[in-house]
């Protein structure tokens, strides 16, 4: 009786909101392996034929431990599987795709529409700050669909002063109070009154 047996195997993992996915390599054994068994914090919770799996219903801010053990046709179960210690936290940065966009629009001596796409997290983007010259502007957010753009967040920014230079930049915030990194910036001049320019764009961060 020969059970399976590990050549050190680790356990990768990552986090989102849905729980902690684990990622382990293939055991051996001399006929084959049929299955996994999941350990969490000593106890069984899962089996499964492949080498991975999500594990759910996990609260934020605590510790787990996850072992892998490996069992064959005859069931005969390894002891010597890979584990791994997973404090379950949050601490992802929103990001924005490459391809996402802060737009400017409707510019008028005082004031100007600002449109941006959504921001993506591994867990849940809760709300976007909008800076106006490096100071948090506070307005009414809203969304909306765009058919080239996808998702949209629009903010109507007003009692701006005629023939300024202005930078907006938009954070996006997350449900663990993560801040995006790579944000989206751009600069702009307000016309003089009665007369229309276009907006002057800084390169998108």
């Amino acid at each position: 009786v020969t059970p399976p047996y590990w050549d050190k195997s680790v356990v990768n993992t990552s986090i989102d909101k849905y729980g902690v996915k684990l990622i382990w390599s293939g055991a051996n054994d001399n006929v084959s392996v049929a299955y996994y068994v999941v350990y969490e914090n000593d106890s069984k919770i899962l089996e499964t034929p492949n080498n991975s799996c999500i594990i759910q219903g996990l609260k934020i801010g605590n510790t787990y431990k996850f072992k892998v053990e490996a069992v064959d046709s005859s069931l005969n179960q390894s002891n010597n599987g890979p584990s791994v210690d997973v404090l379950y936290i949050d601490d992802v940065a929103p990001y924005w795709l490459q391809n996402s966009k802060l737009l400017l629009s409707d510019l008028t001596p005082t004031s100007v529409k600002v449109k941006w796409n959504q921001a993506l997290d591994n867990f849940d983007i809760v709300e976007y700050e909008v800076y106006l010259n490096d100071e948090i502007y506070r307005c009414d957010i809203k969304s909306g669909k765009h058919n080239v753009l996808g998702e949209v967040y629009m903010c109507d920014i007003n009692n701006l002063t005629p023939n300024t230079n202005y930078k907006i930049e938009i954070k996006a915030v997350d449900s663990s109070g993560n801040y995006s990194v790579d944000n989206l910036i751009k600069t702009f001049i307000t016309p003089g009154k009665n007369k229309n320019t276009v907006p002057q764009v800084s390169k998108i961060i």
